[in-house]
């Protein structure tokens, strides 16, 4: 079993009143999220949401870089 790893970059808008999660481009995302960007919560959610569009479990989806920026970088490990 091969596994390919893509980076997508996300921008995350947290503390929205609707969620959201729109594709921009074939590696750019625009997530909005009703978490609030305290205790890693928008980031745990963009995570899941990556996962589920996806369809990958969440072992799989890992946050690279942008850890306390609206600007984040996302590594999908997907099956070659």
């Amino acid at each position: 079993m091969i596994r390919s790893s893509m980076y997508v970059r996300v921008h995350v808008l947290p503390g929205s009143r609707r969620e959201s999660f729109l594709k921009e481009s074939n590696d750019t995302f625009i997530a909005c999220v009703k978490e609030e960007a305290k205790r890693n919560q928008a980031n745990k959610r963009v995570r899941e949401l990556l996962g589920a569009y996806y369809n990958l479990p969440l072992g799989r989806v890992a946050l690279v870089s942008g850890h306390r920026s609206p600007h984040k970088v996302f590594t999908i490990e997907e099956e070659a």
